[in-house]
């Protein structure tokens, strides 16, 4: 099976960390953005999913004026969007904040769920080593590097809530080829903060006290 062209809109911070990081893994894929010559549904002919890397502000309006999408898997990054809740209303629009966890990019253990076929997709690909970056609400960029993966019932998850340094756990469902969706079966990443990382999410914790 020859593997999917990737149709990338948006010119900013995110879709440029997207396109590069397809590029490193050698995904093929398709940009377009508002200063291309030709309209999008004709730079992105035969590309699927399309990943929209626009504000969300923009994405109303983006969407009502682009019909070409309907029917195709548009999948929305703003680089800041994680819901409250990690339940399936939630899961539907993107990743969910386990309530109870820390918030992503503060001191604690913060827990964030997402579809595998969607927006935890990547995460197939994430290996022990790797970096990930968070963007909190406030604009401030916290780096995470992967420190371990497994597979676990989900009864089984057995995730701490009291960790030394900031960590952040990503949780979606495995296989990431099942055929049906659901089932009893979690794939688990975590990451913790880098030494610097912690040190400034500490001082921003005292600081608010």
């Amino acid at each position: 099976m020859s593997e999917p062209t990737y149709g990338l809109i948006g010119s900013g911070r995110v879709a440029t960390h997207l396109g590069h990081y397809l590029e490193l893994e050698g995904q093929p894929l398709a940009r377009w953005d508002r200063r291309a010559s030709e309209p999008p549904e004709r730079a992105l002919a035969g590309s699927e999913p399309i990943l929209l890397a626009i504000s969300d502000d923009a994405l109303e309006t983006f969407l009502t004026a682009n019909s070409w999408l309907a029917g195709r898997t548009v999948v929305h990054f703003s680089g800041s969007l994680v819901l409250a809740g990690a339940h399936g209303r939630t899961l539907a629009w993107g990743p969910g904040h386990l309530d109870g966890t820390a918030a992503p990019g503060t001191p604690g253990q913060s827990v964030v769920t997402a579809h595998r076929d969607t927006h935890f997709r990547f995460l197939e690909r994430v290996a022990i080593g790797d970096g990930l970056v968070v963007e909190r609400a406030d604009g401030v960029r916290v780096g995470y590097r992967v420190v371990a993966t497994r597979v676990a019932d989900e009864s089984q998850l057995d995730i701490p809530r009291e960790v030394d340094r900031p960590t952040l756990t990503l949780v979606t469902c495995w296989p990431f080829d099942a055929v049906a969706p659901g089932g009893p079966l979690r794939y688990v990443v975590v990451a913790e903060a880098s030494v610097p990382a912690t040190r400034r999410m500490m001082a921003d914790a005292s600081s608010r006290r």
